[in-house]
């Protein structure tokens, strides 16, 4: 029997200190998060760089840097062009950053001086796609083998791959269009339950990208990706294992949610779920047992003993939606799990050297 989630509680805060002129963008756009050593890095949906926080005292962060994602990855669309930064996800193992862009169309969204008419016009129109949105790569982190809880870690831009982008997206959106499930779901914008990509998470060289929409009759999505070096800086996909695609399709039920962002630990796949829409919530935190080291495609019911609910998170009314987790330790703690919200409240963004990530336990 599936039980009510309970709701849970912050069970601390970490401030985060950005600075500079962009300090307000940055804290106004967080999406994904990462710990890697002592440093926190962020990533942001509105930006074109990923953030990279450094301790400055108890709970705090600050020694704020900014790496350019245009540079890093010689990213083909235009320098202003964001990336809609939506995942970040280490891998210990490789000693790899990966980042990921969200894979999807912009929506139009209509503003006040529009008449009715031209409204409807904004709502309907699909935008051009944003060659940097189809970012999937890694750069990997100087020294990461003697990486340890006092270090800071930083990327070697050298050693920085992606994979291809072309217009038409590259080379998983080629097969993704093959796809007859998912590819209906590949003309409709982020937001309105079409193809948007928000969650990462990287294990021993493997890849899985986590679904926030479509949710396809209540189900949501993770794809599993093996990718290996071509060139000298890019990435290609090898064949999945035991099917024709060069990636697998994992279909989870919870609770007709999509996937914000993924974390492993363990063997374990922790689940950060909401809405595919811009709705209040739920948001909740689901453990896909074996998840993260799972070797074929599975199909994981609610019910099964494979996958359980931990808690729901809270969120505030039309703001403070939770959109990006990492495991965090606190010294002298237990593992916990680190959340930081987009669309902070008013308050958050006056003070941006001042803004907070949430942290909640594990059990």
């Amino acid at each position: 029997m599936v039980e009510e989630p309970r709701l849970a509680k912050p069970g601390g805060r970490i401030f985060l200190d950005f600075e500079g002129r962009k300090a307000v963008k940055i804290a106004g756009s967080l999406a994904g998060i990462e710990q890697i050593g002592a440093s926190l890095w962020i990533g942001g949906d509105e930006l074109t760089t990923v953030e990279r926080l450094a301790p400055s005292g108890a709970g705090r962060y600050a020694r704020h840097h900014s790496f350019s994602l245009k540079v890093m990855f010689d990213l083909p669309g235009k320098a202003s062009e964001e990336v809609d930064l939506e995942g970040l996800s280490y891998d210990d193992s490789t000693g790899r950053l990966w980042m990921l862009g969200s894979h999807s169309l912009r929506p139009g969204k209509p503003c006040k001086k529009m008449t009715p008419r031209d409204a409807r016009r904004a709502l309907r129109h699909n935008k051009t796609p944003q060659q940097n949105r189809y970012l999937l790569g890694y750069v990997e982190i100087r020294g990461a083998a003697e990486l340890d809880a006092a270090s800071i870690a930083r990327p070697d831009r050298d050693n920085a791959r992606r994979f291809s982008i072309d217009e038409d997206g590259g080379e998983l959106m080629g097969l993704l269009r093959k796809d007859k499930l998912l590819a209906p779901y590949l003309t409709i914008p982020s937001k309105d339950n079409g193809f948007d990509i928000e969650g990462l998470a990287v294990k021993d060289g493997v890849v899985r990208l986590g679904l926030r929409g479509p949710v396809v009759n209540g189900w949501a999505s993770i794809l599993q990706l093996r990718p290996r070096k071509h060139g000298d800086s890019g990435l290609k996909l090898e064949r999945a294992p035991n099917g024709r695609h060069g990636y697998m399709h994992h279909i989870l039920d919870l609770d007709g949610l999509g996937i914000r962002d993924l974390a492993v630990m363990d063997d374990d796949l922790l689940i950060l779920a909401g809405p595919t829409m811009a709705m209040d919530g739920p948001f909740r935190v689901f453990r896909w047992i074996g998840g993260a080291t799972m070797e074929q495609a599975a199909y994981v019911q609610r019910a099964d003993e494979e996958i359980e609910c931990l808690y729901d998170i809270p969120c505030g009314y039309r703001q403070e939606h939770p959109e990006g987790m990492t495991l965090y330790r606190r010294p002298g703690h237990e593992l916990c799990l680190l959340i930081v919200n987009g669309g902070p409240a008013d308050r958050r963004l006056k003070a941006p050297d001042h803004f907070e990530a949430l942290l909640f336990d594990l059990v």
